[in-house]
């Protein structure tokens, strides 16, 4: 497994010139695609060879919506889907291994059974035109309980419930391990991450980061939580070691939203590469 910085998801801008003399200072190995590449294809070329040039690889593929929510679409959906075929394209020139999206834990219209068959038939053609171009594609369960009851109808919440829907797909189907979502979905339970670790193969990211302490595991809120190992809540050392064992090769992203994300602090472009690479280092000692 590898390192990654986004820019994105740590509230803070730059370009990959910029990024990459601090990844490279700071020990992180792999940074996330910008979309303006997939779009421009000579930016990408030269792009590909400024990380080969240092030694880095590509993160995730991007997407270009939300192809399982219920506010996209059918029409929308064949649109996005129009347009991920050609990121996917230009995706495979630039050396891009892996790709994911999270599948909503409810629905507002649609009971479980329903719910599963509408999911399905997106995620088939999704991870049909990823799968194509060599790309591990992998759905993110979502585990908060507050964010499960705001939908009429529950559904997936756990890594074993994903896994499920991937398998009605293609045995390369894959998921996403979000540290989060783990500890809210299942309270840790250890047979999901052991379930976890018996198909990092089908992994295409390793999501992580920690709870907010003083609130059950109950009230905590999807977009709300911290910096890994920093509160105490989860043990993301756990899951790390077990995928370290089984192989897993892909990316990991330290991911701990808000109030992070918003950057109140104004930190800068450099300590934010800085602090993200701290937290890989803490994670990965502990792990030994």
């Amino acid at each position: 497994m590898y390192p990654l910085f986004d820019p994105g998801v740590n509230g803070v801008r730059g370009s990959i010139e910029e990024i990459v003399p601090l990844a490279v200072k700071y020990g992180i190995e792999g940074l996330a695609v910008p979309v303006e590449l997939l779009e421009d294809r000579a930016a990408g070329k030269k792009a590909v060879e400024l990380l080969r040039e240092h030694g880095l690889r590509w993160g995730m593929l991007p997407t270009p919506a939300d192809f399982f929510s219920e506010d996209l679409s059918d029409e929308a959906f064949s649109a996005a889907l129009e347009t991920f075929a050609r990121w996917a394209e230009a995706g495979e020139e630039l050396g891009v291994r892996f790709c994911y999206n999270h599948v909503w834990s409810g629905s507002n219209f649609r009971e479980h059974g329903a719910q599963f068959e509408w999911v399905f038939n997106r995620l088939r053609n999704v991870w049909k035109i990823a799968d194509g171009h060599g790309i591990r594609y992998g759905m993110e369960f979502l585990g908060p309980v507050t964010l499960q009851k705001s939908f009429r109808y529950p559904f997936f919440n756990s890594l074993s419930g994903i896994l499920a829907l991937a398998d009605a797909v293609h045995p390369r189907c894959g998921f996403v391990f979000d540290t989060y979502h783990w500890y809210c979905g299942s309270d840790q339970r250890m047979d999901e991450a052991y379930l976890a670790a018996a198909h990092a193969g089908r992994m295409a990211a390793f999501h992580i980061n920690d709870g907010i302490p003083h609130r059950s595991r109950e009230e905590q809120e999807d977009m709300e939580r911290r910096l890994p190992l920093t509160t105490g809540v989860i043990d993301a050392a756990l899951p790390c070691r077990l995928f370290e064992q089984a192989g897993y090769d892909g990316p990991v992203l330290c991911e701990p939203m808000y109030p992070w994300l918003g950057n109140p602090e104004g930190r800068s472009l450099e300590e934010t590469v800085k602090t993200v690479a701290e937290s890989y280092q803490r994670l990965f000692k502990a792990a030994k």
